[in-house]
């Protein structure tokens, strides 16, 4: 089991296995927390924690502030946007796509990605940050295979009329 834990400043460090936490300082008077716990709790109450430990006692240290972040508050990953405008932009103008949009889309999808493992691991500060880039790739590549569908209808609709475009 991966635990988080308050090192000596009072700042919270992780996730290390169980086993790994003495090597880190962690005695049965630190706090420490996994996913399942409701809140963060000494070691000397976390059996897991303890057949790790053995006698360790330590000072104490406070816990973090409990800051419960609702998922709302969470950076968007736009990820779908990021493959929904890649695919309408390479789908009637091939060409056009490939060469102009899939750039945008795939640089989306890769901010995407890294936003979503930056928020798993709680680095909230830089998912947010790759959270704006992924928007505004995701937008961009959505917003270029909204136009290159209106362009092949466009084209579609003087093909019918009987104008010879090329």
């Amino acid at each position: 089991m991966r635990y988080y834990y308050v090192d000596a400043e009072g700042r919270q460090q992780g996730p290390v296995e169980a086993s790994e936490l003495a090597g880190y300082g962690v005695t049965a008077n630190t706090y420490v927390y996994c996913e399942g716990m409701t809140n963060w709790t000494l070691a000397a109450q976390v059996p897991d924690v303890m057949q790790h430990l053995g006698a360790a006692v330590g000072p104490a240290v406070p816990p973090p502030p409990q800051t419960e972040i609702e998922a709302e508050d969470w950076p968007k990953s736009y990820l779908a946007r990021s493959i929904v405008g890649l695919c309408l932009s390479i789908i009637p103008v091939y060409f056009i796509g490939l060469t102009v949009a899939m750039p945008f889309g795939v640089l989306g999808i890769v901010f995407s990605i890294l936003t979503r493992s930056k928020r798993n691991a709680g680095q909230m500060e830089l998912a947010q940050r790759f959270s704006g880039k992924a928007r505004g790739f995701s937008l961009t590549v959505l917003i270029m295979g909204i136009v290159c569908w209106a362009f092949f209808l466009f084209l579609l609709i003087l093909v019918a009329a009987g104008n010879d475009v090329f």
